[in-house]
């Protein structure tokens, strides 16, 4: 199932979290073992973590979908796919920080959250080309 070129996923540690759990949880949702960091300011001046995973490689790519299926994710995004898919024909989802840590995935609506882009393999690369192929894969599955 090669239906992605790419996939983005960005968290972050607020000065309150434990930074090793929220790349621990990282890792768990992203299959990657390395994640890139990047200490910011945030709004008070306190320090914030940007943790980012770049999926590009076919196996990584394969291996992040079929973990979105074996926990049954596909019907949700089907489910939702009319809001999560922009004009570039990419897929936007939302992963609980705190179930992955404990070994989950969960979608979530919140904002603290694993925020993934996933660039669909579409041409021409266009929201409705996106969507019929996410539509006839994610069924299949």
């Amino acid at each position: 199932m090669n239906i992605l070129h790419n996939v983005r996923l960005r968290t972050y540690s607020h000065a309150t979290e434990d930074q090793s759990r929220v790349e621990s949880a990282m890792r768990f949702v992203s299959g990657a073992q390395k994640v890139e960091t990047e200490t910011l300011k945030g709004h008070h001046g306190n320090p914030v973590v940007k943790i980012t995973v770049f999926l590009n490689k076919r196996k990584e790519l394969e291996d992040f979908l079929e973990k979105l299926r074996d926990v049954g994710i596909f019907s949700r995004i089907l489910a939702s796919l009319d809001r999560r898919l922009d004009e570039e024909g990419s897929l936007h989802m939302r992963f609980s920080k705190q179930a992955a840590y404990k070994g989950t995935i969960e979608m979530t609506e919140k904002h603290d959250a694993v925020s993934v882009v996933a660039k669909v393999r579409a041409y021409p690369a266009n929201r409705d080309v996106a969507m019929g192929v996410l539509m006839e894969t994610l069924r299949e599955e």
